[in-house]
Parts: structure tokens; sequence; C-alpha cells
């Protein structure tokens, strides 16, 4: 059972038989989901400040050999001015052990011109690391970016990875193991009713995208839904197979104070944002 240093102090003061079920608690994180150590869905990213000890501060997803999309507000979080400030990691599960991992300096960070803080539109964000993606590295892939909305209808299974919090509360810490959860798509107007309140005309924008921990109907929940926790969990890729291709859906964009309990995750629409992201691309 590994154990965060941001609990060690509380658990050695239980007995050793509550101990053993908080190690299977933990282990069950994005929230609600397992370690993933496999090759499988090999796109994701570590996305680290140097600023802040070189430690993973987002994700991130490798579209090519040269691009990673990430979320517009991991950049705002730290006020971002100089793209060498950044670097990113390619081919790692667990952040306590780089064997064969491939790091990077970036030199391009692009924003989306429609990002907007407050509402979280246009939550998207473009870096260009220094050096080619080494994809003899199985642990080191891309996904393709969905080119149409309707191609995840209600209840689409998929997967979202990350390494964020454990859970909601304070005592809660970043997970080093990547984490990952099966979950399904929610349409929008299901979704609007866990927020209700959030942009101006109500409910969940057409270019975002929620998820749930199950196929059919919502609400009323009854366990929480597989959530991202904290800014780690930013950008975190949400990848669904479609005719036996997997395409890429979302970016982790925000989720509800206590990480999936009241409220489903929502991530940035990539079929919304493609056409601007092929743009940048394109120009190297």
């Amino acid at each position: 059972c590994f154990l965060s240093s941001g609990r060690d102090h509380f658990i050695e003061m239980m007995s050793p038989c509550i101990l053993v079920l908080l190690c299977v608690s933990l282990a069950h994180a994005i929230t609600e989901g397992d370690i993933s150590l496999g090759v499988e869905r090999n796109w994701i990213a570590s996305i680290e400040y140097k600023l802040d000890s070189e430690t993973n501060t987002c994700a991130g997803v490798l579209l090519n050999q040269r691009w990673i999309a990430t979320s517009a507000r991991c950049m705002d979080a730290f006020s971002i001015t100089e793209a060498g400030d950044w670097q990113v990691t390619l081919g790692i599960r667990d952040l306590n052990d780089e064997t064969d991992v491939q790091k990077s300096n970036i030199d391009t960070v692009v924003v989306n011109p429609d990002y907007n803080s407050n509402t979280l539109v246009g939550n998207v964000a473009l870096i260009r690391m220094q050096e080619d993606a080494k994809f003899e590295n199985t642990l080191i892939g891309i996904i393709e970016m969905a080119s149409d909305a309707n191609a995840f209808p209600d209840g689409t299974p998929c997967w979202v990875q990350g390494w964020g919090k454990l859970g909601w509360s304070e005592l809660d810490v970043p997970w080093p193991l990547l984490q990952e959860a099966n979950v399904h798509v929610m349409e929008n107007t299901v979704c609007s009713q866990y927020w209700p309140n959030n942009n101006s005309s109500g409910g969940i924008a057409a270019t975002d995208i929620c998820t749930g921990s199950r196929a059919g109907a919502y609400p009323p929940h009854v366990t929480p839904f597989p959530s991202l926790c904290g800014l780690w969990d930013e950008g975190a890729p949400l990848s669904c197979q479609i005719g036996g291709s997997w395409q890429l859906a979302g970016l982790g964009s925000w989720h509800g104070q206590r990480c999936g309990i009241d409220n489903p995750p929502v991530y940035t629409r990539i079929s919304s944002y493609r056409s601007w992201i092929n743009s940048v691309i394109s120009l190297g």
C-alpha cells in the first residue's frame, strides 16, 4: 500500500485493521478510479512548473510529435509570462519514478483567444515542446481529436486519467500514481440540472461535455461520480473509443467543490476547438 506523507501522522495513530481499509480506499482515485500502469491510453503528459520544484502541476494530451493540449486555466493559475518556466514529461505513470521517461522544455504556449477565466469558456491552451516525442517508448503515444460534437451521445463509455487529489477534503493530496476511471458521457441538459447557475444562460455550455459514473438517467445519483479533483487534473484527457479508434473528447476543465460527490465533472469539448487547434499546430 502506498501512503502519502500528508496522511502519515494521522495513519500512525490508527489500528492495523483500519489501516488496511484506508489503503484500499486510497487506491481508488481520480476520484473513484484505479491505478493506470499499462501502455494503453498513453497520450497523457505531466506539465510541470519549473519554479515550483518541477513538480506535476496539471495534465495535458499529446496531439502530435511536438504539440500538447491542456487547460488554459492551468497556464492562467500561474500568470504565465515565459514558456521557459515550464517543462513536460511524457511516458510517466508514477511521478516518483522517472525511469525511461522523456522530458522536454517548452518554447511556445498559446491560450485560446476566447478563454474566459470566469466562465471557463475556451478553457484550452496549446504547448509546443522543444523536441519531438520519442514514440519508440511504448508509454508515449498520440490520440486523434474528435471532430464531431455528436459522436458522443448520452451513455458513451469513456476513460479519464489524471494525477489529481484522492478526495475533496483538506487532508487529501495529489496521488503520484496515474489514476484512470471508466465513465459515461452525460447529456448537457442533464448535467445542467447539477449546474443550474453555471453561466449567464444557466447550465452547461455546448462547448463543454460532462461525464457520469454509469449510463442512464440522472438525477438523482446514488454513488459519487468519478471526478477530476484539483488543479493537477486540469487538462486531463477524456478519451472515448469510437468504432475501434480512440478519440479525444475533452480536456479536464472544472469540478464541484467535493470532487464528484455532488456534481459531475465538466470537460472542454475538443470538437468545439478542433479548427482553432489545427490552425495553431499548422504554423509549426
